[in-house]
């Protein structure tokens, strides 16, 4: 994909991407308090930004994760970008929403899907690998099918929403490889296992209680992408 981007690229990067979550902190916010949970403006505002400036950052670093370069593909690399600030956003929210009251509303997860399929195609319009769509196509398909297969063989281990937010997190892994695929899903599962423990441990839960694996999927999502660090 040609050179590197410089640092002040990256930092340039990292700083539109606070500025842009600063103000879908909005929209966050009200995502959290539209299912009854009470949170602070600029809190919200605050995560998001923190988490979009570190989104930004990463998409620019690896030049759209490899798919494509700001210099010479700019049009796909700001859709590329815009997904993965839009991911970002989700990630606050869910996060924060799942681990109040256990819930990944439909209302927050199913529009990611045509969200990151528009954004997907036309970056491939715009010059990206088509062998991206497909790939994302696929992985999200896989692990929405690997985690409705979970919850039917254990259906108090995963929830349905756990179930939607996996395809999602699929076709964001895949548009990137699929050892970000698998890289991104064996994360999830360690770092729920380690937390589990973890609460057993200090016998703050035990074997039967609910923990919310929503957080350790979008988890697994920002450690798979960050491997496009190492490519």
């Amino acid at each position: 994909m040609g050179e590197s981007p410089s640092i002040l690229w990256i930092a340039v990067a990292a700083l539109g991407g606070a500025s842009v979550g600063g103000a879908a902190g909005h929209a966050v916010h009200a995502a959290i308090r539209g299912v009854g949970i009470l949170a602070r403006r600029p809190v919200a505002g605050a995560a998001t930004a923190l988490v979009c400036a570190a989104a930004s950052a990463l998409c620019t670093a690896t030049d759209a994760y490899g798919t494509a370069s700001p210099v010479s593909r700019p049009l796909a690399f700001a859709l590329v970008l815009a997904a993965s600030l839009y991911l970002a956003a989700l990630t606050v929210a869910l996060t924060v929403i799942d681990v109040r009251i256990h819930r990944l509303p439909n209302a927050i997860v199913l529009p990611a899907y045509p969200v990151l399929a528009l954004a997907f195609a036309a970056a491939c319009l715009a010059g990206a690998p088509w062998g991206g769509l497909v790939r994302a196509a696929l992985a999200g398909a896989v692990l929405f099918a690997f985690f409705a297969a979970l919850r039917l063989v254990r259906p108090g281990a995963m929830g349905g929403g756990d179930v939607k937010l996996a395809g999602v997190v699929g076709a964001a892994l895949g548009w990137i490889g699929w050892t970000a695929v698998v890289v991104g899903t064996l994360a999830a599962f360690v770092a729920g296992g380690l937390v589990g423990a973890v609460l057993i441990g200090t016998r703050r839960a035990t074997g039967a209680t609910a923990i919310p694996f929503g957080p350790f999927l979008l988890f697994g999502l920002w450690a798979g992408a960050a491997l496009s660090l190492m490519a």
